[in-house]
């Protein structure tokens, strides 16, 4: 039974545990962010929404240079780095001292993230065959949004701790998924 849920073993198979991986820690955190920052952090939720939003500029800004360079060096190269960066950068906002190194950090967050999301669909590609790319995806695509699904649900034990234990509990979890992924 299980082996219907899973796709054929080989790079499809280990695609989609990666993912299963990273969107956990992805689900949890999507979910915690605001909190985290505003009840842990002390930033205001304008700076808060100013932070993401820069970050997310970053993102978008460097997200065609990303796929360049893993047109470069290789998707599976840039990718790896990628997630290897994102676990301390995650980790670093447990010492953030008020905005402007919160800035930073999402902001490094930022361009690390968008490098992977560039590789990724590359590595897709260079690693299953063109009539098996849907199906992969699907699986991917499915994967992502049941394992994005229990993040959260974690995260609602951890905003029923409602502690700052718990939240920094949470960007330790989620540092160890980037680490785990890469």
């Amino acid at each position: 039974m299980l082996s219907r849920l899973l796709p054929p073993a080989g790079p499809a198979r280990v695609l989609t545990g990666i993912t299963l991986v990273h969107t956990l820690g992805q689900g949890l955190w999507m979910a915690l962010n605001a909190i985290f920052a505003t009840a842990v952090l002390g930033l205001s939720p304008g700076r808060f929404a100013l932070g993401v939003g820069v970050a997310a500029g970053i993102a978008l800004l460097v997200s065609t240079p990303a796929g360049h360079l893993a047109d470069r060096i290789g998707p599976r190269s840039v990718q790896i780095c990628s997630f290897i960066a994102l676990g301390p950068l995650t980790a670093a906002l447990l010492a953030v001292q008020g905005f402007t190194s919160y800035l930073l950090v999402v902001s490094a967050q930022a361009v690390a993230y968008s490098a992977s999301r560039s590789a990724r669909m590359a590595m897709v590609a260079g690693l299953v065959p063109p009539q098996d790319r849907v199906t992969v995806r699907a699986y991917l695509r499915a994967t992502s949004n049941v394992s994005v699904s229990v993040g959260a649900a974690l995260a609602g034990l951890l905003l029923a701790a409602d502690s700052v234990w718990a939240y920094k509990a949470a960007v330790v979890f989620n540092a160890s998924t980037y680490l785990a992924t890469g």
